[in-house]
């Protein structure tokens, strides 16, 4: 009787630690995720906001009407994407080919080189425009106008082009990337020239598609670009190293329980077969252990090979850590736990079937909050 008082007591203090070490785990992995989720979404927030980046529509006041003051010509602008060629986050970069139109009126500001845009022939050095961190492969005229006035211009160019994007992966795999075409003026600085977003025709083809995303929102605006230094210049003007930039952004996303399981599944089927040595004999168990061990290893550097280099701990390597948590687990009550219980037969039993039911449980519901925290 007095044993099996000391059973159930060796028994609840195991169940209640292990319970206190999942929740830990769990409490700690949640505050984390949320807090990645918090960071991207307002860089996000901060990238495609108008009112954070439109200084002539800035909350600041004084702002708002010293940079007013310039008065600068208004440039409409526009992008309809039509491909991506190419989307390579290994080496931050992705190649497309897009369609954008400018309206200015060419009285008052000198956008472009009329006579060249009437011979309907240009080249990338002659293009009037920049693509910031990026690089125009090859442009060519797809539409001219201007009208009898001369007061109307308008220009439509197709353009295959490069850029390079920080593509933050803290949330990998169910990560969200903002794809961006900044567009400057290679000439005329904010004094001279304003972009206006053409919002309502700025759209991206049915056919654009990248692998393993969804295609989500698109945002255009405008913003002041400036360049800490004059370039040697040493123009007297203040604002000689700042530019109207237009910014055209996609937004591309992986989320849901159906990609995170079909990323994970060699993971889960590991976990799932470390599970599994419970009910191997006593020579398996270890062995089982072990080689879940090495497996998981080896499938976290197959799926950690395929995203770039970061500082920061990603999704993935938690889900992995927590993992490698639970299979250490599983291989501490095999060996320690059992070599210290000795031959007590009914509390290594009890102790053994509270550690699967507490970290199957653990397993499944830490495997489920994830894409809900990150949703």
């Amino acid at each position: 009787m007095k044993n099996i008082n000391q059973n159930k007591i060796k028994s609840i203090i195991w169940a209640i630690a292990l319970t206190i070490l999942c929740s830990l785990l769990t409490i700690i992995s949640a505050s984390y995720v949320k807090n990645i989720k918090n960071i991207r979404d307002n860089n996000i927030e901060q990238t495609i906001s108008v009112t954070k980046n439109d200084a002539f529509a800035s909350t600041n006041e004084s702002v708002r009407k010293q940079l007013n003051k310039l008065q600068p010509e208004e440039v409409k602008t526009g992008i309809f994407l039509d491909r991506i060629s190419n989307f390579d986050m290994l080496q931050s970069k992705w190649q497309f080919e897009y369609y954008q139109w400018f309206k200015w009126n060419p009285k008052k500001i000198e956008f472009t080189d009329l006579q060249e845009l009437e011979k309907g022939i240009i080249s990338i050095q002659s293009a009037p425009f920049q693509v910031v961190n990026g690089e125009i492969e090859k442009i060519e005229i797809s539409g001219f106008d201007i009208n009898e006035a001369g007061d109307s211009a308008y220009v439509n160019y197709l353009i295959k082009a490069s850029s390079s994007n920080f593509f933050d992966v803290s949330d990998f795999p169910l990560d969200r990337q903002l794809l961006l075409i900044n567009i400057e003026h290679k000439n005329l600085d904010v004094s001279e020239l304003k972009f206006i977003p053409d919002s309502s025709l700025t759209h991206v083809s049915p056919r654009v598609s990248i692998n393993s995303y969804l295609i989500g929102d698109v945002y255009n605006l405008t913003k002041i670009n400036t360049y800490k230094s004059d370039f040697g210049y040493r123009s007297e003007d203040e604002y000689a190293s700042s530019y109207s930039q237009y910014r055209f952004g996609l937004l591309i996303k992986r989320e849901g329980y159906n990609y995170y399981f079909k990323l994970l599944i060699i993971l889960l089927i590991i976990l799932s077969i470390s599970f599994l040595s419970f009910f191997a004999s006593d020579n398996d168990k270890i062995r089982i252990a072990t080689g879940c061990l090495f497996a998981a290893t080896a499938s976290y550097y197959f799926y950690g090979s395929k995203i770039p280099p970061t500082s920061k701990i990603t999704i993935l390597e938690l889900v992995y850590a927590i993992s490698l948590i639970i299979i250490f687990i599983i291989t501490l009550q095999e060996t320690v736990l059992k070599s210290i219980i000795g031959k007590n037969e009914k509390l290594y039993k009890n102790i053994r079937w509270i550690t699967f039911i507490i970290t199957i449980l653990f397993f499944i519901g830490f495997n489920y909050l994830i894409p809900l925290l990150l949703s």
